[in-house]
């Protein structure tokens, strides 16, 4: 009797209070803005964060995680390195997660065809399928805009 009134007020208690959790992948090379974006989600979402100061974020050597509670959920980002021997890790990963964000450094137009050789490189090679979470972000908010891509945007 004991453990089914346990039972009971313990799935009670997950029904009310427990959020569910989602996965997110945050992929793309080294430098493209992904801890950055990370920042910047948990300082918008999350009330009592201050967040890290975008001068103090440097490169991501491993991973990074973020939590971030929207509503009746709660988001796990992974940032993921970019470094290119880190990115064959990036299939252990997907295989959990729900959704991915694919950060491109939009001002840094010499290594756009890299990012996406990364990106095409692993949907191919690794049984990557389409994600319905998949979204991409082209980073770098945190810096001026290029000179050269003002007039692109008149």
């Amino acid at each position: 009797m004991v453990a089914t009134m346990y039972t009971l007020l313990s799935g009670l208690y997950k029904y009310v209070f427990q959020k569910d959790e989602y996965c997110i992948l945050i992929l793309g090379l080294d430098n493209a803005g992904k801890t950055t974006f990370l920042e910047q989600s948990k300082t918008r979402f999350s009330k009592n964060y201050k967040g890290m100061s975008l001068s103090k974020i440097t490169t991501t050597v491993g991973l990074n995680i973020g939590t971030v509670d929207v509503g009746k959920a709660r988001l796990m980002f992974w940032d993921l390195g970019g470094q290119e021997e880190l990115q064959s890790l990036w299939d252990k990963y997907y295989a959990e997660c729900h959704g991915v964000i694919y950060v491109i450094d939009s001002t840094d137009e010499e290594r756009l065809s890299e990012s996406k050789r990364a990106f095409d490189g692993h949907e191919r090679g690794s049984g990557w399928r389409p994600h319905p979470g998949a979204g991409q972000q082209a980073g770098r908010g945190d810096l001026p805009l290029h000179p050269g891509h003002q007039d692109r945007l008149q």
